[in-house]
């Protein structure tokens, strides 16, 4: 959102760093200019928040726990989101800012940096156009918002919680195939765990309850498939 009391854009921020007192700064110097900070320290929780949440702009780590920047990136872009992500790394070397790049990152920073030049990147890349600002996905009478994370059976509006919201859209972006438990768990958990598959058979049956008991096809010995017809 733009201030328009003294022409600054405020915007809602996804900050991804694992070092403590570069976070701690990083968050309070953009609390302090008017934005709205969320806080994650490492990769997997990065990119939940990143796919179930609306940002303005993420601002990325590359060397963090768990998944790394680039798999981060690589992975919400491979899952839709548009959101601009700008990388911060200590790392100089030419080939890690090439790796960001292509993973679908819209800039970088080398650290140590000025927080006045971050501010100055943060705000160009808010002014990009976005090639998409509110996408609908729909199959057959299920219609899903990515950027407000709604969801609609026919003109029914459904009350989804957080990982209902990311497997429903996970399958429906991959209709055209069945997914796998491990491949659901992997991509909406981020982590791995015994309970994988209780979790995801759990959301699915959620699903089922809300958008008809069809709309979800169990596929043998593979995992789950989304239903263009119920």
């Amino acid at each position: 959102m733009v201030n328009s009391g003294n022409n600054e854009i405020n915007m809602r921020i996804l900050l991804v760093e694992d070092e403590q007192l570069v976070a701690e700064y990083l968050k309070l110097s953009l609390t302090s200019a008017g934005h709205e900070v969320d806080h994650a320290a490492d990769g997997n929780t990065a990119y939940e928040k990143a796919i179930l949440k609306g940002y303005d702009v993420i601002i990325l780590d590359i060397l963090l726990p768990g998944k790394n920047g680039v798999e981060v990136c690589k992975a919400v872009r491979e899952y839709g989101v548009q959101t601009p992500i700008l990388f911060l790394t200590s790392m100089e070397a030419e080939e890690s800012r090439i790796n960001g790049l292509d993973a679908g990152a819209d800039d970088y920073l080398t650290k140590p940096f000025s927080f006045p030049e971050l501010q100055a990147r943060l705000r160009a890349l808010y002014r990009r156009p976005q090639s998409i600002v509110n996408e609908h996905v729909i199959v057959g009478n299920i219609k899903i918002s990515t950027t407000e994370h709604r969801a609609w059976l026919g003109d029914d509006e459904k009350d989804l919680r957080s990982k209902e919201f990311a497997v429903l859209a996970y399958l429906m972006r991959n209709k055209e195939r069945a997914i796998s438990r491990d491949e659901l768990f992997r991509n909406i958990w981020g982590v791995s765990s015994e309970n994988a598959s209780n979790r995801v058979d759990v959301c699915v049956k959620e699903l089922r309850r809300k958008f008809g008991k069809n709309c979800i096809k169990t596929i043998s010995k593979t995992g789950y498939r989304i239903m263009q017809e119920t």
